[in-house]
């Protein structure tokens, strides 16, 4: 992952306790836009398992208890490589307390594809979450029929 990029993690409140955090990949360069550069990288999944290594490194330095969920952003494309996906199984065999939010939609259209792979993560913990729902894209209610755990 690229030096000047870093994580603020915002804590999520249920009856005024944390209940979990989201990871924002965030850079302290001007005019930096995260989202636009994320939305160009052409090997999502290779930069996904980067970043799931990151947070969950951080997770341990920063001491939040594994009991305590972690929510990170994903390609949903990356749910469509082989090798993401039994990187992931491997990594989730022993973590837990991840949700996946599933970014950037309008990139595939293989839905049998990510539902597969979605059902093999969750058979480790994994939740999913769709995040930015809606925002800007095109045919958005056939994912409604993935099984996802929240919708953002």
């Amino acid at each position: 992952m690229n030096n000047d990029l870093y994580f603020k993690y915002q804590p999520r409140y249920y009856n005024g306790e944390i209940s979990s955090y989201e990871a924002l990949l965030r850079s302290d360069i001007n005019n930096f836009n995260v989202e636009k550069f994320v939305y160009l990288i052409e090997n999502s999944a290779t930069f996904d398992l980067n970043i799931i290594g990151k947070v969950l490194q951080d997770r341990k330095s920063l001491h939040i208890c594994d009991d305590v969920s972690i929510s990170l952003n994903i390609s949903i494309a990356s749910l469509l490589d082989d090798v993401f996906i039994r990187k992931c199984l491997n990594i989730f065999e022993h973590e837990k307390n991840i949700t996946l939010e599933l970014t950037n939609h309008d990139q595939t259209d293989d839905f049998d594809g990510i539902q597969k792979s979605i059902l093999l993560l969750k058979e480790q913990g994994v939740n999913f979450a769709l995040d930015d729902y809606g925002k800007g894209y095109l045919n958005t209610d056939i994912f409604l029929y993935l099984d996802v755990d929240y919708i953002n």
